[in-house]
């Protein structure tokens, strides 16, 4: 019947990746305390879904009517190289990207409005005499020089190799996971983009291929955001298990740790992990995770960054250290993440707590 609406199977599939990039969104976004941490996956996930509804919009009858959803659809989809170089940064560094990085988003939300704009309005594009395109054509073409763009600013970036790495090796290796995956994803958007402009390939075998790759992404995703964004984002998973009454060992492992921290202060040294923890103690890595979550109630990198933060504590208001050498005399990998740190513990920036301790002095 006319208006009908009639899925094919590409189209099945990206209806059924629609919710959880949305689901996935909404989860990070609830964390309204570290909104500053978690708006650019959210948004990333906002784009990624729009993109799957902009493949399912072809099957509704005369949707470019709305140009309004149109359009946004349109942007969404040219958001996402952008996004993702963004959001690859935020896993590299464990923090926001710095506001300069930022400027890329203006590759497609100025560099692009003009193309979308052509293919709302307009049904083909003539250059010069019977040289006529679709506008899909070169708004596809002009989203290929953008990923390009932002992958070769990656790779200068990249390059650097000043990465944050997570205090558990799982952790770390989940986080270059997603890294890579969200690189491939996009490269191989762009390839097929490109066998589809040189017309090695028929759009709708393309569009078959790019949903088969967008939805494998989202569902790598899934598996592993409770456990990567969790590190990243500040979230806390839960965990459900039978409590378990620490050994006369256990005890004496604690014991020989809080002497050491106190004594030797590990923690203040770069690179110092679980694993150096667990070689001093002459115990397996899993020991002390069992010993220490069962007697603090927290993970070692918590606890670490406890002592951490009393040590740093106790420079700012004993010296004039500047903040930043404060920041790596304590072990902190950067001055981002002791300013995080420092900040969800105590509410204050290192420099306002330090002019807090100085104001009570007088």
């Amino acid at each position: 019947m006319n208006g009908d609406i009639v899925l094919s199977a590409s189209e099945m599939f990206q209806l059924a990746a629609v919710g959880p990039c949305f689901f996935v969104a909404l989860y990070l976004f609830s964390a309204w305390r570290n909104i500053g941490q978690t708006f650019l996956p959210g948004l990333y996930f906002i784009a990624l879904g729009g993109l799957f509804v902009l493949q399912i919009a072809d099957a509704i009858p005369d949707w470019k009517n709305s140009s309004t959803i149109a359009s946004t659809l349109l942007v969404l989809q040219n958001l996402l190289p952008e996004l993702s170089f963004l959001l690859i940064l935020q896993f590299m560094f464990g923090a926001r990207p710095k506001w300069i990085y930022w400027l890329v988003l203006a590759v497609p939300l100025i560099g692009g409005s003009p193309f979308v704009y052509l293919v709302i309005t307009q049904n083909e594009v003539c250059l010069s005499g019977d040289i006529c395109e679709n506008p899909v054509f070169f708004l596809q073409l002009y989203r290929i020089f953008g990923a390009a763009l932002v992958f070769m600013l990656l790779v200068t970036i990249m390059g650097r190799g000043n990465f944050q790495t997570p205090s558990r090796a799982v952790d770390a290796r989940a986080k270059y996971c997603l890294i890579v995956t969200l690189i491939l994803f996009n490269l191989i958007w762009v390839l097929m983009d490109l066998l589809e402009l040189a017309h090695k390939t028929k759009p709708e075998e393309a569009e078959f291929i790019r949903t088969m790759i967008g939805v494998a992404f989202v569902y790598l995703v899934l598996s592993s955001i409770f456990r990567v964004f969790a590190e990243s984002f500040g979230f806390r998973p839960m965990h459900i298990k039978l409590r378990r009454e620490l050994t006369l060992k256990d005890k004496d492992m604690i014991r020989r740790m809080q002497q050491m921290m106190e004594q030797e202060k590990p923690y203040t040294k770069q690179g110092f992990n679980r694993k150096k923890m667990a070689e001093k103690l002459g115990v397996t890595e899993h020991q002390l995770s069992k010993a220490i979550n069962e007697s603090y109630k927290k993970s070692f990198s918590e606890v670490m960054n406890e002592y951490r933060l009393g040590q740093a504590k106790k420079l700012l208001k004993e010296t004039s250290h500047p903040v930043t050498v404060i920041s790596y005399d304590t072990g902190f990998a950067s001055i981002a993440s002791f300013n995080r740190v420092f900040k969800e513990a105590t509410g204050l920036s290192p420099t306002a707590f330090r002019k807090t301790k100085e104001s009570k002095s007088r």
